[in-house]
């Protein structure tokens, strides 16, 4: 029998994003490790995504780990270490990202500031994160500017929230971009969210409202 611990803010959420579904995991994968692939998609609108011939992809793979935050057990889920293997070298982050495909933003904000962190491209689309240092909050804006929105009225969500668990005066913010999705970890990976876009074409570009430190590197496409 299991038996829940006892406390106050269930349901946890292992991704806060609206795009990562039934997610699986490996047995006895090597190492005793946990890894996690979910499929990137929503069935409120997955029959109508403008996607062909498939319906979506799937979310980077994540390890799974157990820690402890605030003194409560948490999940973490980190993308793994084996993205290095397709991983260039880091460059600043700044205005013009240089990328033609996806790639890996790392992000370095002051968690005594709100913050807006926005990606974007030439046609003038838009996502912008929205790091809440003092109330320990991100969200993530998804609506009109960002790309099409019109196949289905619940894929515009104008603002996907969740916690901020990161200790202290900085998040750091691993930020997943490719062609149609965005993939956020925070931190320990006790923050995550994964989130479908359609732009004309890839962000490739980033800026910040407040200062940040901000480093990139191209992914290697694995197929």
């Amino acid at each position: 029998t299991f038996t829940a611990d006892a406390r106050e803010d269930y349901p946890l959420w292992l991704d806060s994003g609206a795009d990562n579904y039934a997610g699986v995991t490996w047995h006895n994968a090597p190492d005793g490790r946990h890894v996690l692939i979910g499929w990137m998609n929503n069935w409120n609108y997955a029959g109508v995504c403008p996607v062909s011939p498939w319906r979506s992809a799937m979310t980077l793979p994540r390890e799974l780990k157990l820690t402890d935050f605030g003194g409560k057990p948490y999940l973490t889920a980190n993308v793994v270490d084996e993205i290095e293997g397709i991983a260039s070298e880091w460059r600043d982050a700044d205005g013009n990202l240089g990328v033609k495909h996806a790639y890996q933003l790392q992000v370095e904000a002051d968690m005594d500031k709100t913050t807006t962190l926005t990606l974007s491209n030439a046609a003038g689309e838009r996502l912008d994160i929205i790091v809440n240092g003092p109330a320990r909050h991100m969200a993530v804006k998804r609506n009109g500017k960002t790309g099409d929105v019109s196949f289905n009225s619940s894929f515009s969500l104008p603002s996907i929230g969740c916690d901020l668990m990161v200790d202290g005066s900085k998040a750091l913010l691993n930020i997943y971009v490719d062609q149609s999705s965005v993939e956020i970890t925070a931190g320990e990976g006790i923050t995550a969210q994964t989130n479908l876009v359609f732009p004309s074409s890839i962000y490739n570009s980033f800026s910040a409202d407040q200062t940040v430190t901000a480093r990139v590197r191209d992914l290697e496409r694995i197929w």
